[in-house]
């Protein structure tokens, strides 16, 4: 199999651990001598071992957690799960113009307004100030 220079794997909520998995295998494999990845919203996805072993082949990662959200805390830690490094917490709930509920604090749009206002919020999500 021919690999390539570098690849860029993001993700969401569930599509995150699954992008986490796909960077990994990217290296692991071979099929790509650099790996960035870009995560919002993930679950924890590996054990202490898969944590240390990710992080000793991929070095540049981003894993941003609204501090409300709850899938980030899921499954618990209790059972050894484990998040990847170079964790970016924003905070929508100290943001006037999000909805404060369940569902907006997991939003990608929640998630991508925080780090750029210039992205719209949806209807359900936003506040009509």
């Amino acid at each position: 199999m021919q690999g390539v220079d570098k690849i860029i794997v993001v993700g969401h909520s569930l599509g995150s651990s699954l992008a986490t998995l796909v960077a990994f295998d990217s290296i692991e494999s071979g099929y790509a001598k650099s790996v960035q990845l870009l995560t919002y919203a993930s679950p924890y996805t590996g054990d202490k071992t898969f944590v240390k072993a990710f992080e000793s082949r991929i070095l540049d990662s981003v894993r941003v957690v609204n501090k409300h959200d709850v899938v980030p805390k899921v499954p618990p830690p209790l059972f050894g799960y484990r998040h990847i490094w170079n964790k970016l917490e924003v905070n929508s709930y100290d943001n006037a113009g999000i909805k404060k509920s369940i569902a907006c604090y997991h939003s990608l749009l929640t998630y991508l307004h925080m780090l750029d206002e210039a992205v719209p919020l949806s209807g359900k999500c936003s506040v009509e100030l």
